[in-house]
């Protein structure tokens, strides 16, 4: 199976060069270099704050991916009930979805 690429995604919002709102890069950052993982354009519908929040979900893909397998591997070995282990496993979690969303899953 063929893994994604690695590293912390990051999404960048680049100026429009014609009349749109813009758009984001998914890039993910090597020494002086970025690589392009994906682009997100306002397609035509005009609604920044979904393109926003589209790129927000892009970029945190890797992060929910993480702590989704974080979490089975600790169901997996039985250690749910361990609070330490239960605190960082959902520690991922709820960081992966802060990143997905800007907002507190706990709010």
């Amino acid at each position: 199976m063929i893994k994604h690429t690695q590293g912390i995604f990051e999404a960048v919002k680049r100026p429009d060069i014609d009349v749109g709102i813009g758009h984001y890069d998914i890039i993910v950052r090597r020494a002086q270099n970025e690589i392009n993982i994906a682009s997100l354009s306002d397609g035509g519908y005009r609604n920044h704050l979904q393109l926003e929040a589209n790129a927000r979900l892009f970029a945190a893909a890797p992060d929910l991916l993480a702590a989704c397998k974080a979490v089975i591997d600790l169901h997996r070995r039985d250690q749910l009930t361990d609070p330490k282990q239960f605190e960082q496993g959902w520690g991922k979690v709820f960081d992966a979805i802060h990143k997905a969303t800007g907002e507190n899953p706990l709010d």
